[in-house]
């Protein structure tokens, strides 16, 4: 792991997907949550991480206007294994081996948590996909909100994806 902090690339956008955004909107939308098939919230989970990627591409624009699009690498930090499965071997994505799942309970889950909000403070632009189905701040996560303070990232570097559009 100390390999890749110290190999951590100049140009590189953090994304934040909250999945299980995807999994509250499609609960809000079908009825429950358990009428919704598992083949179709995977195809949910691909139409979002990939609207979360052209998202990024547009802020990775922005930021970088001088780099090709091919030095610029994508930090994923996500609540969801499939989605870090979906990027396993795309050499545009910088993922962590941590699985999302320890964060809750068990052993070395806080240290965990803070490793990948740290990644995602280190980064000059930032994208994290909302939910507009809850109010106020709930509608970006308080991970994320957190990474951006830690940060100091400001706001025009901060790009809202909504996976609904």
């Amino acid at each position: 792991m100390q390999m890749e902090l110290n190999s951590y690339p100049h140009a590189h956008i953090g994304i934040h997907f909250r999945a299980g955004d995807v999994y509250h909107t499609d609960i809000l939308a079908g009825g429950g949550g358990g009428g919704a098939k598992r083949d179709q919230r995977v195809t949910d989970l691909e139409s979002g991480l990939h609207k979360m990627l052209q998202c990024s591409r547009r802020l990775a624009k922005k930021l970088y206007p001088n780099e090709s699009e091919e030095s610029i690498k994508y930090y994923l930090a996500t609540d969801n294994q499939q989605v870090k499965d979906m990027v396993n071997g795309n050499h545009k994505f910088v993922v962590t081996g941590i699985i999302p799942q320890s964060f809750i309970g068990g052993d070395g889950g806080d240290h965990d948590a803070m490793l990948e909000m740290y990644l995602l403070a280190r980064s000059k632009g930032l994208v994290v996909n909302v939910n507009r189905n809850l109010k106020n701040a709930d509608r970006i996560s308080w991970f994320f909100q957190t990474a951006k303070m830690l940060g100091f990232v400001p706001h025009e570097n901060i790009i809202e994806c909504d996976l609904e559009t």
